[in-house]
């Protein structure tokens, strides 16, 4: 069942599903474990079934399994800095036609839009560094790219760190704020 976005908008946490979300990214759970979660948070297996359903569906959680690189055969990690030409000029009928064909890459692990002087930023994991070389030819010299600029990673410090949520009580406080600011600074009518 397709479940909108608009029926979750004003989905609010409790005070217990910040303590779920926060023991969901435990990395020490390898799958997590209703009984073991419960025990922990002192909640009821079912209550805690049907809220961890109700925050998947809310958008708060989504399940996968996360591979180590290294044991899989893909250890070169490597950052693709990438600015582009029009995407006329590689014959893309759009910066988004563009954008999807770089998403479907094997290679490309993620990819964002920075601000700044870049218009992409790709986190890309091959075999080797001549399987980065092989993919920079093959795939990325190809396209409509006006510059580009690649580092490879030579030791990750820290990667996908837990996430704390923010209560509502600050996001209304933050939102007043910005509203009174905003008041504050608008141009008077004399």
């Amino acid at each position: 069942m397709v479940i909108s976005d608009m029926q979750y908008k004003n989905f609010e946490l409790k005070s217990y599903d910040y303590k779920i979300l926060e023991h969901l990214q435990d990395p020490d759970i390898l799958v997590p474990s209703y009984k073991l979660l419960s025990e922990r948070l002192k909640i009821a297996p079912a209550t805690l079934h049907r809220r961890i359903t109700e925050l998947r569906k809310a958008g708060f959680v989504r399940f996968t399994a996360i591979l180590k690189a290294e044991r899989v055969g893909k250890p070169l990690l490597a950052l693709l800095y990438l600015k582009l030409y029009p995407p006329r000029v590689g014959g893309y009928e759009s910066l988004d036609e563009l954008v999807d064909h770089i998403k479907k890459m094997e290679e490309v692990e993620e990819l964002y839009k920075p601000g700044g002087r870049w218009d992409l930023v790709a986190k890309i994991r091959v075999e080797n560094i001549e399987k980065l070389d092989e993919f920079l030819k093959k795939k990325i010299h190809p396209l409509p790219i006006d510059d580009s600029q690649f580092e490879v990673i030579l030791n990750t410090l820290k990667e996908r760190g837990p996430l704390k949520p923010v209560p509502p009580e600050k996001l209304l406080e933050e939102e007043k704020r910005k509203q009174e600011e905003a008041a504050n600074t608008a141009p008077s009518i004399e």
